[in-house]
């Protein structure tokens, strides 16, 4: 991966922000953790392809680090089009030193069939396919 400019990095989007949210809702001391450190964090785009994948950078002074984790996806869900066919997950991971670095989307359909808000298209736990 290479080095994100500084004039890259902006604000969380509301969409960025609802999704991370919700994907982030589990009611764990790490989940918790990242949670906090939404407000003291800046995202830059992660890919060029339409998907949305965003790269995340927080403010290691202004935030405390999460428990550390067994591997580099701390959170995920299902992400749904409203015609009801899974296009693949949202994905949050935190690479190392317990601060969030990424929210991917892992599209297994067309890109062109996700729709903004991209929160509002989350599969709440419990809901996801068969064997997904």
């Amino acid at each position: 991966m290479g080095r994100i400019e500084d004039a890259a990095w902006e604000p969380l989007s509301q969409d960025v922000a609802r999704t991370l949210a919700l994907v982030l809702s589990e009611d764990t001391a790490a989940h918790r953790a990242y949670r906090a450190q939404l407000p003291h964090t800046q995202m830059a785009p992660g890919c060029t392809c339409p998907c949305g994948s965003v790269h995340l950078r927080v403010d290691e002074e202004a935030a405390a680090p999460a428990p550390p984790a067994d591997r580099p996806v701390v959170a995920s869900r299902l992400v749904r089009a409203p015609s009801g066919l899974y296009l693949g997950e949202a994905l949050v991971f935190a690479w190392g030193g317990g601060y969030l670095d990424e929210l991917e989307l892992a599209l297994w359909e067309d890109p062109a069939l996700l729709e903004r808000p991209l929160w509002q298209q989350l599969v709440p736990d419990g809901e996801g396919p068969a064997g997904a």
